[in-house]
């Protein structure tokens, strides 16, 4: 009987942290903070940007938006997750989430870094069972996808993606990888990135 509850607490243990490694609620502001201090990350603060109109539901061009950024640093995944929070500036509630694991996000000179882009060329498989490993536990949290679109080769690289059409949010998970690099003038440049995108209705 003592194994039989020891075994159960492991196996609860390992559900709780597996479920932990996105938030898939809607939270406030002060909610998202805990809950990734809880995942060890860096809060790197809000970045400026601008969005297409069907970015997330309701999204506005032309309208400054400011995300809420954290790094994943014990991400054992290279590149590590960069979680980014869209929040209503009326009631700090968010609105849209995106996790993503994308080289890009590690660059921030290309004369410099670009080499990191060379580096990934060998990595499809990683990318690929990361992709695999988010899919498998959205089943098991969100249920079976509502479209999925396989893994397959277009003319700029690999692209896939498995959707979740849900009564109060979309959550879409993508995969996207470039087998050659593009070329601009000196620099070399490509896309491998897995993205989990969750829209609020």
């Amino acid at each position: 009987m003592k194994y039989i509850c020891l075994i159960s607490l492991l196996i609860i243990g390992i559900s709780f942290k597996s479920n932990a490694q996105f938030l898939l609620e809607r939270k406030n502001i002060d909610e998202i903070r805990k809950f990734e201090s809880g995942q060890h990350s860096e809060n790197t603060g809000f970045k400026k940007m601008q969005v297409g109109h069907d970015f997330f539901h309701n999204t506005q061009e032309k309208v400054d938006y400011y995300p809420l950024i954290f790094k994943r640093i014990e991400d054992s995944f290279k590149p590590q997750c960069e979680a980014e929070y869209f929040y209503s500036s009326k009631d700090s509630i968010v609105n849209g989430i995106i996790y993503e694991w994308n080289i890009a996000n590690e660059i921030s000179n290309i004369k410099t870094d670009g080499h990191k882009f060379e580096e990934q060329l060998t990595r499809k498989d990683d990318y690929l069972q990361q992709y695999n490993t988010i899919r498998d536990l959205l089943i098991k949290l969100l249920g079976n996808p509502s479209q999925t679109e396989e893994i397959a080769e277009t003319g700029q690289g690999y692209f896939g993606k498995t959707e979740w059409n849900l009564n109060d949010k979309d959550v879409t998970l993508y995969f996207s990888f470039t087998p050659k690099l593009q070329i601009a003038g000196p620099y070399k440049f490509g896309t491998f990135r897995v993205r989990l995108k969750e829209d609020w209705k």
